[in-house]
């Protein structure tokens, strides 16, 4: 029982880095990117913005399947999709609906980081600093400036 127990912590701490790492490549992203309101982006910069989204909801959500340990099958099956489908949107090269990116968080148990996952998004690419506001979910995943380790 104390190695099963083990080894969830540990695919947790694994998870709370990825996760980290992720927010950290949106973050650098976003400083990579003319920051201006969306109402005046252009719409190259607008497809541009819109294809990042889509590649960090993916890697996003291939995160928590992994760190749960769940086939892309299993988790299209649960869409009703195919798994190249699945695998698909996790690569962010086909297109979903917020419902749709909705629901596999909750399949996958990420349905508390939807918010701090968007809020972040949003953060990179409105300019807002990063330090400011550190949003954690309840599974305590932190931003950037995480001084616990």
């Amino acid at each position: 029982m104390g190695k099963v127990l083990d080894n969830q912590d540990q695919r947790f701490k694994s998870l709370n880095h990825s996760i980290r790492d992720l927010y950290l490549k949106m973050a650098l992203h976003g400083l990579e990117v003319r920051r201006e309101p969306v109402a005046t982006l252009s719409e190259e910069a607008l497809l541009k913005r819109a294809v990042f989204y889509r590649k960090m909801c993916g890697e996003f959500a291939q995160r928590f399947r992994t760190a749960r340990q769940l086939t892309p099958q299993y988790v299209a099956e649960l869409m009703d999709w195919t798994e190249e489908k699945y695998l698909s949107f996790e690569k962010g090269e086909s297109a979903f609906t917020d419902d749709q990116f909705s629901l596999i968080c909750r399949l996958l148990g990420a349905e508390e980081e939807i918010q701090v996952f968007l809020a972040n998004f949003e953060e990179a690419f409105n300019g807002q600093s990063l330090e400011k506001k550190a949003p954690v979910s309840s599974t305590e995943i932190r931003l950037i400036n995480d001084d616990t380790e």
